[in-house]
């Protein structure tokens, strides 16, 4: 590469950690963001440093004030487009661009990474919301309408013949015809599992009449998996805190962890992510999880500066 062609390389990998540093410092990242974050960190050499260039930078700016910019104007517009002032100003426009998708705009309940919650409805239903969720309320006389604009939520349906209880997550509407059931959303991909009696389930024209009790179902790429018998302990861990898992792909571990981390555990060896994994883990101590998992796999460990987590062969 020639000096300029590595200076553009450098000023492209700040900007694009830049995006990244405060989407993942939002709150709102999705887990298919959050996978895609992963494989641009691991893309590049240059793009880890710039990663941590870039958090070193924001914890600098986190402790200074007013006072410990004393530029002259001269000097302000001399040194306004610096490779540094221009990560800074790219991070101050996406922050205010991530404040607008913030779910205090758009939805009425959700909760932050780590945080569950439970909301009473006015018709004394129930909403769990699991970490890093958002739903809205569209209650009327004839319906009741709730929207999950992503994450998990358990639902325990309070009887009301005259207005159907439905749940829409993107394409798919789940409606109660019992009592309890769990909806999770990534993306546009959603799985239904029923807790007691039935839902009816549909999306793109396709539907279940009938999806029963204990019984599990997943929308995506358009189209309806099969139905299967969900391990209803294990799927509800969540609701206690608590994350069972059951000869998982490591991959699929690391996943459920991330969202309940502010920074993710990253896999840099791809011959990792199909080792099982069993155990069950408390959600607000992620750290014995990667613990175990250390312990009893042949997987490294990794704890870089700011949080990151890297895994690796041993």
């Amino acid at each position: 590469m020639t000096k300029l062609t590595d200076l553009q390389a450098s000023q492209n990998a700040s900007q694009q950690a830049s995006e990244w540093f405060v989407l993942m410092n939002s709150g709102q990242a999705s887990a298919q963001q959050r996978q895609e974050f992963i494989q641009w960190l691991a893309q590049s050499p240059s793009h880890q440093k710039a990663w941590l260039q870039t958090q070193n930078l924001w914890q600098s700016f986190e402790q200074l004030d007013a006072a410990d910019f004393p530029l002259p104007k001269a000097a302000i517009k001399a040194h306004f487009f610096s490779p540094v002032r221009y990560a800074f100003a790219v991070s101050a426009l996406l922050l205010v661009a991530v404040l607008y998708r913030q779910p205090f705009w758009y939805a009425d309940f959700y909760t932050a990474t780590g945080e569950a919650k439970t909301i009473t409805l006015s018709d004394g239903s129930h909403v769990e919301l699991a970490t890093d969720s958002a739903v809205s309320i569209d209650y009327s006389k004839s319906h009741r309408r709730l929207i999950l604009h992503h994450g998990e939520a358990f639902f325990t349906v309070a009887a009301d013949a005259a207005r159907p209880f439905d749940v829409i997550a993107g394409d798919t509407e789940t409606r109660a015809l019992g009592t309890a059931f769990d909806v999770n959303r990534d993306g546009d991909d959603v799985q239904v599992t029923v807790y007691e009696h039935s839902v009816r389930v549909s999306a793109g024209g396709q539907g279940i009449d009938k999806l029963l009790t204990s019984k599990t179902v997943r929308y995506q790429n358009q189209q309806f998996s099969a139905v299967t018998t969900a391990n209803l302990a294990i799927a509800d861990s969540w609701r206690r805190h608590h994350l069972v898992f059951e000869d998982q792909p490591l991959a699929d571990v690391v996943k459920a962890l991330n969202r309940y981390r502010r920074l993710p555990i990253v896999i840099f060896d791809g011959s990792l992510k199909n080792l099982a994994v069993t155990g069950l883990f408390e959600t607000d101590n992620t750290d014995t999880a990667l613990q175990t998992i250390e312990e009893t796999l042949a997987v490294k460990v990794r704890r870089l500066p700011g949080g990151l987590v890297v895994l690796s062969g041993v």
